[in-house]
Formats: C-alpha cells, sequence, structure tokens
C-alpha cells in the first residue's frame, strides 16, 4: 500500500495536481523499471523484479460508510 498525504502530514489532503490517477500510473511506471540484483546461485545470477498482477485500486480511511456528514 502506498499512501500519498499531504504536505502537512498524513491528516492533510494531498496537493490538488497529485490525484489518485497520476499515482496509480507513476507506480505502474515505476514496476516496471524497477529490479534488484539478487544473489548468484548455482553460477546463475538473479534478479528480483514485480510482477505482472499490480493492483492500482484507491483506498481512502476511513472508508465512506464510517464518515461524518458534513453537516454535523
Amino acid at each position: 500500500m502506498i499512501r500519498l498525504d499531504g504536505p502537512a502530514g498524513p491528516y492533510t489532503p494531498p496537493p490538488a495536481w497529485a490525484t489518485p490517477e497520476l499515482l496509480a500510473e507513476a507506480i505502474r511506471i515505476a514496476t516496471t523499471r524497477a529490479h534488484i540484483d539478487g544473489p548468484e546461485v548455482n553460477g546463475r545470477a538473479r534478479s528480483f523484479v514485480f510482477g505482472e498482477q499490480i493492483d492500482t485500486r484507491v483506498v481512502r480511511w476511513p472508508p465512506p460508510s464510517s464518515r461524518m456528514p458534513a453537516d454535523k
């Protein structure tokens, strides 16, 4: 899970340009480029990479069902 906080911390909204869609796209791009060289095993080099199953759904907290109405 990757969280995008506002400039003053987790209880402030992120800047307007930092949309969930932009963050999801950045994650998708980063996962295609990221890798870490691993140990050599039996004379064969290893590399660790992300798989093809990347889930970039938006998760909001608290869930909408537990939020207070705006007029209260």
